[in-house]
Protein backbone atom coordinates (compact mmCIF):
# COMPACT_ATOMS: atom_id res chain seq x y z
CA UNK A 1 0.00 0.00 0.00
CA UNK A 2 1.26 3.09 -1.22
CA UNK A 3 0.67 6.66 -0.03
CA UNK A 4 2.40 8.63 -2.51
CA UNK A 5 -0.80 9.08 -4.20
CA UNK A 6 -2.11 10.84 -1.07
CA UNK A 7 0.99 13.32 0.03
CA UNK A 8 -1.23 14.61 2.52
CA UNK A 9 -2.90 11.99 3.95
CA UNK A 10 -2.62 12.38 7.95
CA UNK A 11 -5.11 9.80 9.26
CA UNK A 12 -5.91 6.61 7.98
CA UNK A 13 -8.88 5.55 9.77
CA UNK A 14 -9.95 1.67 8.87
CA UNK A 15 -11.34 0.70 12.00
CA UNK A 16 -15.09 -1.73 12.20
CA UNK A 17 -14.18 -3.96 9.29
CA UNK A 18 -13.41 -7.36 8.59
CA UNK A 19 -9.47 -6.98 8.24
CA UNK A 20 -7.47 -9.90 9.19
CA UNK A 21 -3.89 -8.74 8.18
CA UNK A 22 -2.47 -5.26 7.15
CA UNK A 23 -0.49 -4.78 4.13
CA UNK A 24 3.13 -3.07 3.51
CA UNK A 25 2.46 0.72 4.24
CA UNK A 26 4.41 3.96 2.90
CA UNK A 27 3.39 7.45 3.75
CA UNK A 28 5.82 9.99 4.04
CA UNK A 29 2.61 12.43 5.77
CA UNK A 30 0.75 10.26 7.83
CA UNK A 31 0.69 10.48 11.72
CA UNK A 32 -2.45 8.07 12.96
CA UNK A 33 -3.58 4.98 12.02
CA UNK A 34 -6.96 3.02 13.39
CA UNK A 35 -7.26 -0.49 13.12
CA UNK A 36 -9.26 -0.98 15.54
CA UNK A 37 -12.62 -3.34 16.01
CA UNK A 38 -11.31 -6.23 12.98
CA UNK A 39 -10.15 -9.51 12.93
CA UNK A 40 -6.08 -8.98 12.53
CA UNK A 41 -4.54 -11.44 14.35
CA UNK A 42 -0.43 -10.05 13.36
CA UNK A 43 1.74 -6.66 11.79
CA UNK A 44 4.21 -6.47 10.63
CA UNK A 45 5.15 -3.00 11.61
CA UNK A 46 8.94 -3.88 9.91
CA UNK A 47 7.28 -3.43 6.39
CA UNK A 48 5.73 0.12 7.35
CA UNK A 49 7.99 3.16 6.06
CA UNK A 50 5.90 6.02 8.36
CA UNK A 51 8.58 8.12 9.27
CA UNK A 52 5.85 10.16 10.91
CA UNK A 53 3.50 7.73 12.45
CA UNK A 54 2.81 9.21 16.23
CA UNK A 55 -0.62 7.17 17.17
CA UNK A 56 -1.79 3.53 16.49
CA UNK A 57 -5.05 1.88 17.45
CA UNK A 58 -5.60 -1.88 17.58
CA UNK A 59 -8.02 -2.32 20.10
CA UNK A 60 -10.54 -5.19 19.34
CA UNK A 61 -8.50 -7.36 17.68
CA UNK A 62 -7.21 -10.50 17.58
CA UNK A 63 -2.89 -10.36 18.88
CA UNK A 64 -2.22 -12.78 20.94
CA UNK A 65 1.23 -11.18 20.99
CA UNK A 66 3.17 -8.20 20.44
CA UNK A 67 5.82 -8.18 18.08
CA UNK A 68 8.95 -6.24 18.32
CA UNK A 69 8.98 -2.60 15.74
CA UNK A 70 11.17 -0.02 15.82
CA UNK A 71 9.56 3.11 14.87
CA UNK A 72 11.47 7.14 15.87
CA UNK A 73 8.39 8.79 15.57
CA UNK A 74 5.24 6.40 17.91
CA UNK A 75 4.45 8.34 20.60
CA UNK A 76 0.96 6.30 21.53
CA UNK A 77 0.33 2.47 21.30
CA UNK A 78 -3.30 1.39 21.99
CA UNK A 79 -3.61 -2.62 21.89
CA UNK A 80 -6.80 -2.91 24.11
CA UNK A 81 -9.32 -5.57 24.30
CA UNK A 82 -6.84 -8.31 22.58
CA UNK A 83 -5.91 -11.64 23.41
CA UNK A 84 -2.25 -10.64 24.79
CA UNK A 85 -0.68 -13.00 26.75
CA UNK A 86 2.98 -12.26 26.22
CA UNK A 87 4.82 -8.67 25.60
CA UNK A 88 8.71 -8.48 25.25
CA UNK A 89 9.30 -4.93 25.37
CA UNK A 90 13.12 -5.38 25.51
CA UNK A 91 12.84 -6.05 21.53
CA UNK A 92 11.25 -2.57 21.35
CA UNK A 93 12.66 0.79 19.53
CA UNK A 94 10.72 3.49 20.08
CA UNK A 95 12.01 6.14 21.75
CA UNK A 96 9.51 8.85 22.25
CA UNK A 97 6.19 5.97 23.23
CA UNK A 98 4.61 8.39 25.63
CA UNK A 99 1.37 6.33 26.09
CA UNK A 100 0.81 2.55 26.17
CA UNK A 101 -2.38 0.94 26.76
CA UNK A 102 -2.73 -2.90 27.24
CA UNK A 103 -6.22 -2.78 28.80
CA UNK A 104 -8.74 -5.91 28.31
CA UNK A 105 -6.13 -8.96 27.61
CA UNK A 106 -4.58 -11.86 29.31
CA UNK A 107 -1.85 -10.73 30.66
CA UNK A 108 -0.88 -12.54 33.92
CA UNK A 109 2.20 -10.93 34.62
CA UNK A 110 3.98 -7.38 33.83
CA UNK A 111 6.70 -7.16 31.35
CA UNK A 112 9.81 -5.47 32.70
CA UNK A 113 9.37 -1.68 31.18
CA UNK A 114 11.88 0.03 30.29
CA UNK A 115 11.73 3.49 28.41
CA UNK A 116 12.94 6.71 29.02
CA UNK A 117 10.02 8.42 27.35
CA UNK A 118 6.48 6.25 28.93
CA UNK A 119 4.43 8.62 30.87
CA UNK A 120 1.22 6.69 30.94
CA UNK A 121 0.57 2.66 31.28
CA UNK A 122 -2.96 1.15 30.92
CA UNK A 123 -2.76 -2.48 32.08
CA UNK A 124 -6.40 -2.98 33.33
CA UNK A 125 -8.75 -5.69 32.90
CA UNK A 126 -6.07 -8.28 32.97
CA UNK A 127 -5.64 -10.90 35.21
CA UNK A 128 -2.30 -9.49 36.47
CA UNK A 129 -1.73 -11.07 40.31
CA UNK A 130 2.22 -9.84 40.97
CA UNK A 131 3.55 -6.85 40.52
CA UNK A 132 7.39 -5.86 40.80
CA UNK A 133 7.97 -2.24 40.12
CA UNK A 134 11.40 -2.69 41.38
CA UNK A 135 12.07 -3.85 37.85
CA UNK A 136 10.67 -1.00 36.07
CA UNK A 137 13.17 2.00 34.64
CA UNK A 138 10.60 4.27 33.65
CA UNK A 139 11.72 7.96 34.89
CA UNK A 140 9.12 9.79 33.40
CA UNK A 141 6.49 7.52 34.35
CA UNK A 142 2.94 9.55 35.61
CA UNK A 143 0.09 7.26 35.50
CA UNK A 144 -0.02 4.26 36.29
CA UNK A 145 -3.67 1.70 36.37
CA UNK A 146 -3.87 -1.40 37.57
CA UNK A 147 -8.32 -1.48 37.88
CA UNK A 148 -9.73 -5.13 37.99
CA UNK A 149 -7.05 -7.66 37.64
CA UNK A 150 -5.99 -10.23 40.33
CA UNK A 151 -3.81 -7.97 42.86
CA UNK A 152 -3.91 -9.49 46.65
CA UNK A 153 -1.56 -6.69 47.72
CA UNK A 154 0.32 -3.70 46.40
CA UNK A 155 4.34 -3.58 47.24
CA UNK A 156 6.14 -0.79 48.67
CA UNK A 157 7.94 0.67 45.56
CA UNK A 158 9.91 3.79 45.03
CA UNK A 159 9.21 6.82 41.92
CA UNK A 160 9.96 10.09 41.83
CA UNK A 161 7.56 10.65 38.64
CA UNK A 162 4.37 8.61 39.65
CA UNK A 163 0.81 11.01 40.07
CA UNK A 164 -1.75 8.49 39.32
CA UNK A 165 -2.28 5.31 40.62
CA UNK A 166 -5.52 3.30 40.03
CA UNK A 167 -5.92 -0.14 41.53
CA UNK A 168 -9.59 -0.19 41.90
CA UNK A 169 -11.49 -3.67 41.77
CA UNK A 170 -9.05 -6.21 42.62
CA UNK A 171 -8.40 -8.76 45.59
CA UNK A 172 -5.91 -5.89 47.54
CA UNK A 173 -5.94 -7.33 51.45
CA UNK A 174 -2.71 -5.56 52.28
CA UNK A 175 -0.69 -2.20 51.17
CA UNK A 176 3.02 -2.16 52.03
CA UNK A 177 3.33 1.25 52.78
CA UNK A 178 6.71 1.24 54.42
CA UNK A 179 8.71 0.95 51.25
CA UNK A 180 6.87 3.46 49.45
CA UNK A 181 8.52 7.00 48.30
CA UNK A 182 6.32 8.38 46.14
CA UNK A 183 7.00 11.96 46.08
CA UNK A 184 4.78 13.15 43.42
CA UNK A 185 2.02 11.09 44.34
CA UNK A 186 -1.40 12.76 43.75
CA UNK A 187 -4.40 10.23 43.20
CA UNK A 188 -4.29 6.62 44.75
CA UNK A 189 -6.80 4.51 44.10
CA UNK A 190 -7.93 1.70 45.96
CA UNK A 191 -11.71 1.36 45.37
CA UNK A 192 -13.51 -2.12 45.12
CA UNK A 193 -11.27 -4.06 47.49
CA UNK A 194 -10.76 -5.79 50.51
CA UNK A 195 -9.18 -3.73 52.96
CA UNK A 196 -10.32 -3.72 56.16
CA UNK A 197 -8.76 -0.74 57.61
CA UNK A 198 -7.21 2.25 56.51
CA UNK A 199 -2.95 1.85 55.48
CA UNK A 200 -1.01 3.86 57.71
CA UNK A 201 0.10 5.95 54.37
CA UNK A 202 2.20 9.26 55.04
CA UNK A 203 2.07 11.36 51.33
CA UNK A 204 2.08 15.29 51.32
CA UNK A 205 1.28 15.49 47.90
CA UNK A 206 -1.95 13.34 48.48
CA UNK A 207 -3.13 16.28 50.67
CA UNK A 208 -1.56 19.57 47.85
CA UNK A 209 -4.99 20.35 46.59
CA UNK A 210 -6.24 21.60 50.62
CA UNK A 211 -5.88 25.09 51.67
CA UNK A 212 -3.57 25.63 54.35
CA UNK A 213 -6.61 26.82 56.44
CA UNK A 214 -8.22 23.26 56.16
CA UNK A 215 -5.24 21.50 55.70
CA UNK A 216 -5.10 19.45 59.36
CA UNK A 217 -8.88 19.12 59.66
CA UNK A 218 -9.08 17.66 56.46
CA UNK A 219 -6.09 15.29 56.48
CA UNK A 220 -7.70 12.28 57.93
CA UNK A 221 -10.68 12.48 55.88
CA UNK A 222 -9.05 12.38 52.33
CA UNK A 223 -7.04 10.12 52.87
CA UNK A 224 -9.36 7.63 53.79
CA UNK A 225 -11.05 8.99 50.50
CA UNK A 226 -8.19 8.41 48.78
CA UNK A 227 -7.79 5.09 49.59
CA UNK A 228 -11.22 4.06 49.78
CA UNK A 229 -13.28 6.07 47.32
Amino acid sequence: MDGSGTPKLRKLLLWGNSLTSFPEFKSDSLEEINLSDSQITNVDFDNWATPKLREIFLSSNSFTSVPAFEMDSLEKLILDFNKIMNVETDKWAAPKLKVISFNGNLLTTVPGFKSDSLEELGLSWNKITNVKFDRWETPKLRVISFNRNLLTKVPGFKSDSIEELYLDDNKITDVETDGWATPKLGILSLAGNYLTSVPAFKNDSLLDNFPDSTLNESKSKYRLFAFLR
